[in-house]
């Protein structure tokens, strides 16, 4: 569980650091504050489907880097594809 709550988080940090959840506000509203932004104008960024390959275990306390892209988008949905990696 703790490997999606990455992912997770490494995908809202993407759509606020690219503009896209600010986008998002703006098509609906802009008299909302960040921290209840989500309800107030019913969007949440959820994922639909999910595809989880696990090729090896972290250990305990180990590192490790989430990268997050945007793979493609259609009318109605946002593909994005995350890798996690080991730090060296």
């Amino acid at each position: 569980a703790r490997y999606l709550e990455s992912f997770e988080m490494a995908r809202f940090s993407m759509i606020v650091r690219t503009g896209i959840f600010k986008a998002m506000i703006d098509k609906r509203t802009s008299i909302c504050y960040i921290d209840v932004v989500l309800q107030c104008v019913g969007l949440m960024p959820v994922v639909a489907g999910l595809s989880v390959r696990y090729t090896a275990q972290l250990r305990l306390w180990e590192k490790y880097e989430v990268t997050a892209r945007v793979a493609g988008w259609d009318e109605r949905w946002l593909y994005m594809e995350q890798t996690m990696i080991r730090c060296a």
